[in-house]
């Protein structure tokens, strides 16, 4: 090993030159304290993630966050459905899509190691569907109950008193 200060040879299993004194130690033996965790890298079949390499899709690392995007289009095509037969839930529909979006977004984020916003966007999607289904609800109600009020007034205006 050879001394970075003065470049005088010594051991390999000193850690200090024999010539100078400076200290022999390298890169691998240093450690960071508070090391930053590495962003996993695609290439093709492979996946580098810091000293680690992935070769085949079996071993690669799975997704922890829950992405709701079954849910979310799920939502979105009931929505569509019922949109067809009253369109008064377009409301439903845009927050449908939204959510979509949003669950799609969830696996990338959280490969890139943003697990803060993957979780955020899981979050909000599975909200914004459960809202959807909400507002599905209560449109299909409003309307059950608007109709049988028509039915029901030309029921008793067929009366003559």
């Amino acid at each position: 090993m050879y001394c970075s200060k003065c470049g005088a040879l010594n051991p390999e299993e000193t850690s200090v030159c024999s010539a100078c004194g400076a200290s022999l130690k390298t890169v691998q033996d240093t450690k960071v304290q508070n090391e930053v965790p590495v962003a996993p890298v695609y290439q093709g079949n492979q996946v580098y993630q810091g000293n680690q390499t992935y070769n085949n899709q079996s071993n690669r690392p799975r997704p922890t966050v829950p992405n709701n995007l079954v849910l979310s289009i799920v939502v979105l095509v009931i929505s569509v459905l019922t949109c067809f037969c009253y369109c008064i839930t377009t409301a439903s529909v845009i927050l449908s899509i939204i959510a979509v979006v949003l669950a799609c977004q969830v696996n990338s984020k959280e490969f890139a190691g943003d697990i803060i916003g993957a979780e955020k966007s899981a979050k909000t999607a599975k909200i914004l569907s459960f809202v959807s289904i909400g507002v599905m609800v209560f449109v299909i109600i409003i309307v059950v109950i608007v109709v049988s009020l028509g039915v029901t007034s030309g029921f008793f205006n067929s009366f003559n008193y």
